[in-house]
């Protein structure tokens, strides 16, 4: 036990302690803890000049494939994927609007999001210039309430997965009201993995875009935590 808990030397010259994680794998514990061959690899990637460009699309294509998605993207963590979701919904392919983000006043701009899913990590919609529109009840939410929330200006409808919530729309019905008035669903899944079967799931029940932290199960760097996939 003295040994998993010495503190690396670069840390304690900082003054750090070392801690007992019976949380989980988040980040403000640091992530995972990286198995040897993912440092090796690391270690191994750092040591040569390389397209990144290319180095993106490989490795959105690697994404894509255990996910089951149309393509995927490696983003900076799941926050950054959750504000490239919101981007992506508001600008679509129009570099015009692209170009004028966070400024989103010309375009859909309108995020909808069950009351119950308010929480901290929501803001990374609004940093792309979102705004977001809470509806239904803290407790309970109705696909006529989704219905009611739906609007011209209406850009997508967010849906934050979380295990220990009761009474909230369930994402198929979710996603068969949006489709219906053709608005994107975007899913936050990050804390979902584990199970592996959550990597393809949402996309499987026909979400647009999904993120997932890799942080969790992948056992990759927290500060590079997660991969967008989608659409579908």
């Amino acid at each position: 036990m003295k040994e998993r808990l010495k503190m690396p030397a670069c840390f304690e010259r900082l003054g750090l302690k070392p801690v007992i994680n019976g949380y989980s794998w988040v980040s403000f514990m640091g992530g995972s803890i990286m198995p040897r061959e993912v440092i090796e690899a690391m270690s191994a990637a750092a040591d040569c000049y390389l397209n990144v460009h290319e180095l993106n699309l490989a490795a959105g294509k690697e994404v894509a494939h255990h996910t089951g998605a149309e393509a995927g993207l490696v983003t900076a963590s799941a926050c950054a994927g959750m504000q490239l979701q919101a981007a992506a919904c508001m600008t679509g392919t129009d570099l015009a609007n692209i170009s004028r983000l966070p400024d989103s006043s010309v375009m859909k701009n309108e995020i909808l999001l069950p009351r119950s899913h308010v929480m901290e990590y929501a803001r990374s919609y609004r940093s792309a210039g979102a705004r977001l529109v809470e509806w239904g009840s803290p407790r309970e939410t109705k696909a006529f309430e989704l219905e009611d929330a739906i609007t011209d200006k209406t850009a997508a409808a967010a849906y934050i997965m979380r295990n220990w919530r009761h009474g909230d729309l369930p994402l198929t019905e979710l996603i068969e009201v949006a489709h219906r008035h053709d608005v994107p669903v975007i899913v936050d899944g990050s804390g979902m993995v584990p199970p592996p079967e959550n990597l393809t799931r949402y996309i499987e029940e026909g979400a647009d875009l999904v993120t997932y932290s890799g942080a969790r199960d992948w056992r990759v760097p927290s500060l590079l935590e997660s991969s967008a996939a989608g659409p579908t």
